[in-house]
């Protein structure tokens, strides 16, 4: 399943947000209107150590899934997230969960970050909450305290070769089948992980808008989580078809994957979990014009 960012009209629909989406302190309007010194949401509050730790929590297997709904849903905590939409990467700002007219559950927001512009989109809640799994360096995975597979990814076989002596034979499992440069020592060794198809913004949190997803700049002093997600998705675009390392795409023989004790991964929030292992989410966000 793709997620889709669904961009509605001018005119007003059943998908568009409300103005209180929108609206913003006294202060905040002073100094971030049309004429003030700010021009971007993502820019308009100062960063607070308290409420990155909050988010950076969420990405956790430990953090309980109500947790996660009640920070991620929380405009004081978080009120944009980085998402994707073909080679770009862009914002998705001031969300808030809408029922539709026929009953669908979306997060409704705007895709843009500069204050005054209003692209109204939306996205399923199940899309918005959902997550991909890619190669990422261990010392990231590490740091962010990311769910893992168990096993380092250059000893996990690829699929069969029907082309080789075994054609029904995993392939065996190296670094160099990868395509994840030259990592030799450990911390860079790569490792399967689980990410956020919408990334969480704290306040301050920012990067050009937009950004390539394919261009050199690195975000790894400034935004060293941002770069890691960055990196995550277009490692998935180069090297296997888009997809999520552990639902297609060929990088890997799955069953071997799946034959393990698995972290879980809570998706939604609610009633129930998933192991991410077997997640059918694919990472990419398109933006569908109606």
């Amino acid at each position: 399943m793709w997620f889709h960012l669904i961009v509605s009209s001018a005119s007003a629909t059943p998908s568009s947000p409300s103005s209180s989406l929108f609206i913003m302190s006294r202060q905040a309007n002073i100094n971030c209107g049309r004429n003030g010194p700010i021009q971007r949401y993502s820019l308009s509050q100062a960063p607070n150590l308290s409420t990155t730790t909050a988010l950076l929590s969420t990405l956790t297997s430990t953090c309980p899934p109500h947790r996660r709904k009640q920070h991620l849903l929380d405009p004081t905590r978080c009120y944009q997230f980085a998402c994707v939409w073909g080679d770009s990467i862009g914002f998705f700002t001031r969300p808030e969960v809408y029922l539709n007219a026929l009953g669908e559950t979306l997060v409704v927001g705007s895709f843009s970050d500069t204050i005054g512009t209003v692209t109204a989109v939306n996205v399923p809640i199940a899309d918005f909450r959902g997550s991909f799994t890619s190669l990422v360096r261990t010392a990231d995975a590490e740091h962010f305290d990311l769910p893992c597979h168990p096993t380092p990814a250059a000893d996990l076989p690829g699929p069969p070769d029907p082309n080789s002596d075994a054609p029904t034979d995993p392939v065996e499992g190296t670094l160099g089948r990868l395509n994840f440069g030259d990592a030799t020592d450990p911390p860079d060794c790569p490792v399967i992980a689980a990410l956020p198809g919408f990334l969480p913004l704290g306040p301050g949190d920012t990067f050009p808008d937009p950004a390539n997803l394919s261009d050199d700049m690195s975000y790894r002093d400034s935004f060293r989580l941002l770069e890691v997600w960055k990196r995550a998705i277009y490692y998935l675009k180069r090297h296997n078809s888009s997809c999520s390392v552990t639902s297609g795409g060929g990088l890997f023989h799955l069953p071997a994957l799946h034959h393990v004790d698995e972290p879980t991964f809570s998706n939604s929030g609610e009633s129930a979990s998933y192991s991410f292992f077997y997640t059918t989410l694919h990472y990419c966000v398109y933006v569908t014009c109606t």
